[in-house]
């Protein structure tokens, strides 16, 4: 017997089935997570607009409908390129790992900050 398939190797339109086809609002998120959502779904994107409204229905109830990203206020902008640099593989998986990751660059700039 062949072995299910996991998540990333079934077809676009499988993995995204249980979300809307409709267009989402993304007009409350902030650039960087509408940026991260958009990146998340280009293979959706491809694959035609009903894949591609159901991957960004999902980012979008991934975040709850609403911005979770972190304030990042870093030491210098140098130190906040590099927080979205660390967190760039994170931003193509979508915007709640990238904010999960972002969260974690902050809490390290905090522990520096409050060491030093």
């Amino acid at each position: 017997a062949a072995e299910p398939l996991v998540a990333a190797e079934r077809p676009v339109e499988e993995r995204f089935a249980a979300f809307s086809s409709r267009s989402p609002d993304l007009g409350a998120l902030r650039a960087q997570e509408r940026q991260s959502i958009e990146l998340a779904c280009v293979e959706a994107k491809l694959a035609g607009p009903t894949s591609w409204n159901r991957c960004r229905n999902m980012h979008l109830a991934a975040l709850g409908g609403r911005s979770g990203r972190p304030d990042l206020s870093a030491p210098t902008p140098d130190a906040r390129q590099s927080a979205e640099l660390t967190c760039v593989d994170d931003k193509l998986a979508g915007p709640v790992p990238y904010n999960r990751c972002l969260a974690a660059v902050a809490d390290e700039f905090a522990r520096a900050g409050a060491g030093g």
